[in-house]
């Protein structure tokens, strides 16, 4: 459980009761009313047919699907990348609940005091760079001869940075920023022997780079004179990592909302005029290859995304990296074909918003522009080169989803790829299937805080022990969630250590530490669940405790079921304790070493207890009981 520095406990509430799940879900999908509760094509995972289920009087949400679930609050955590802090602030603010000053601990508030200082130089920064420009024609000129109206300039706040080497260096100290602040968000560098600052920005036009709330965090800078570096960015720092943000984001992501398709472009100037032309829901990837935080930061705004890269071959390879990002994330990607030579930037500029737009309109299928890369650079002209070809585009028509779609597109690339049979490629793809999976290809494997479609850290993924033992962790939690002081005895037979990494060990945790803190809550009549629910519980354990939340009772005998569910997970985790024991042993024993008696002596312990647990599962099953 966090700290102090939080929400209390009776805000949360009050925020969760006074939000309409129903009205905020609604913003993202298309529901309708079932009995009590109302449905919809899960957001999370791709669906045809409806299995989201959103329950207005429990004010939960679950998908029978891909298994997501929370409240309102993990709703918006999961849709819109949030901290728990941010969401609830978001809630409050929409459905009118005062927001309580929070204390924050003294390492919070050094923290935030830097984050603003961070800020605050980047604000300095941006307005002595548009002052450069005004000031300087040359500057002036070039951006007059790249088409960016003034509206434009101002919009994106572009500026000029003039060659001199201490000009921001003294105007940050001129508004109180010491030279080291400006060097830790990439400004300033330090010189040689340590004796003063420099401007890392010289004669540069420049494109300052902002998150996703409009907060300037960093800048990129094109070069007006013999730098070979065409285009410069800042470093990264506390406030930027390119591998997190989009430029124009800010700008683009309401229009996304509004249905436009997310239009994927390289660089800044890309963006800017995409814009300029109407095309507002643009963005660049800040010239680098698309990272999978920067595709997880795009779903969550835009179920169709077109990709617009230069048509030269260094457009054509960062295409072909992204769309490995983005094809495990959104429900549509479509590929620009560009003209010959062209980026967005100079095609726009020279052809119109008109082309623009029916180029758009006909942006191929992603399967089709992969497949139709892949011929291009195959030599189709004897059977192995067909066959490697088959090979290499089977994992990527595995991932569309709807199998209809995915034979009729397996049936198409066999003809492109000049195959006699298209049994060969759909074999290939039925094998990929087979090792993969079906879950990799749900677009809610791109979310931004790491969370996988089952609610997993991407990070923290250890495999699953086998289905029974997790039907029990299920049945422990929700039992002791539902009632806490229910058979203390059998709950302390185990600890948070025995359940899996991840969502089930972190809801144990809570309900452990709730347990501790309240053995006898004073609230009785609410579950310890919904309690936790107040409480900072971060995703995915939010969303396991609401689905356990939501299910119906678990059994007419829940003291019996919890002591034999404690059983099952006991014996599981000995069990595995026990076969490493046996693992070493073997090695000592192949390696020609003698067994420590102390092992032994815990290989036999480890027998004697998995045979008592076995022991009183029998005896309970003889008596009626159930394991």
């Amino acid at each position: 459980m966090p700290g102090a520095a939080r929400w209390s406990d009776d805000f949360v509430r009050q925020v969760r009761e006074k939000a309409d799940i129903v009205a905020v879900i609604s913003d993202a999908v298309a529901l309708r009313r079932a009995g009590r509760s109302w449905i919809g094509l899960c957001p999370f995972h791709e669906e045809k047919t409806p299995s989201f289920t959103v329950s207005a009087e429990r004010g939960m949400f679950h998908c029978f699907g891909c298994q997501a679930g929370g409240d309102v609050i993990s709703f918006v955590m999961r849709r819109e990348g949030l901290e728990f802090r941010d969401a609830v602030q978001a809630l409050a603010e929409r459905f009118g609940v005062a927001v309580p000053q929070a204390p924050r601990s003294p390492a919070e508030e050094r923290a935030a005091a830097q984050r603003e200082l961070w800020l605050r130089c980047c604000e300095v920064a941006a307005a002595h760079f548009q002052r450069g420009l005004r000031a300087d024609p040359k500057a002036r000129a070039y951006v007059d001869k790249r088409g960016l109206t003034a509206a434009s300039v101002e919009t994106w706040r572009i500026g000029y940075a003039p060659p001199g080497w201490e000009g921001l260096a003294a105007a940050l100290r001129a508004a109180g920023i010491a030279p080291a602040v400006g060097e830790q968000v990439g400004l300033l560098s330090r010189r040689q022997g340590g004796d003063g600052y420099f401007d890392v920005f010289r004669d540069r036009l420049m494109f300052p780079i902002a998150d996703e709330r409009g907060r300037i965090i960093a800048f990129g800078g094109r070069t007006l004179g013999e730098d070979p570096r065409k285009y410069l960015n800042s470093h990264e720092s506390p406030l930027f990592s390119k591998r997190k943000v989009w430029f124009g984001l800010h700008l683009a992501r309401q229009a996304m909302r509004g249905g436009g398709p997310a239009i994927v472009v390289e660089g800044y100037l890309d963006a800017i005029m995409a814009h300029q032309h109407g095309f507002t829901s643009a963005v660049a990837s800040l010239g680098t290859a698309l990272s999978a935080e920067q595709a997880g930061a795009i779903v969550r705004y835009a179920e169709d995304i077109v990709v617009a890269y230069d048509a030269d071959a260094a457009g054509a390879a960062a295409t072909w990296r992204g769309l490995g990002l983005l094809q495990g994330g959104a429900a549509r990607v479509r590929v620009l074909d560009m003209p010959p030579g062209h980026d967005p930037d100079e095609w726009l500029r020279e052809a119109g918003a008109a082309a623009f737009a029916a180029a758009l309109d006909n942006a191929r299928p992603l399967p089709e522009y992969l497949v139709g890369s892949v011929a291009a650079r195959s030599d189709l002209s004897h059977v192995g080169g067909r066959l490697a070809a088959a090979r290499e585009v089977a994992p990527l028509l595995a991932r569309t989803s709807d199998p209809a779609e995915r034979a009729a597109y397996v049936d198409w690339a066999a003809r492109r790829l000049l195959l006699d049979d298209p049994a060969v490629l759909a074999e290939q793809v039925r094998r990929h299937l087979t090792e993969k999976g079906e879950g990799y290809r749900n677009r809610s494997g791109w979310h931004p805080n790491g969370v996988s479609t089952a609610g997993r850290r991407a990070d923290q993924a250890p495999p699953r022990a086998p289905s029974k033992v997790v039907r029990a962790q299920e049945a422990i939690l929700a039992l002791l969630g539902h009632q806490l002081g229910l058979n203390a005895a059998a709950a302390e037979e185990v600890s948070p250590a025995d359940f899996d990494p991840g969502e089930f060990r972190d809801l144990a945790e809570a309900l452990w530490s709730l347990r501790a803190d309240a053995p006898q809550p004073v609230d009785a009549g609410r579950p310890p669940l919904e309690l936790l629910l107040d409480s900072p519980l971060q995703e995915p354990a939010r969303g396991l405790a609401a689905r356990l939340l939501m299910a119906e009772e678990w059994d007419e005998y829940p003291g019996q079921l919890l002591a034999d569910c404690v059983n099952t997970l006991r014996v599981f985790r000995l069990q595995e304790r026990l076969d490493a024991v046996r693992a070493s042993q073997r090695r000592l024993e192949a390696a020609g070493e003698q067994v420590p008696g102390a092992m032994m002596r815990e290989h036999e312990r480890l027998q004697r207890e998995i045979a008592d647990l076995k022991g009183r599962a029998s005896g309970r099953e003889a008596a009626g009981g159930r394991v």
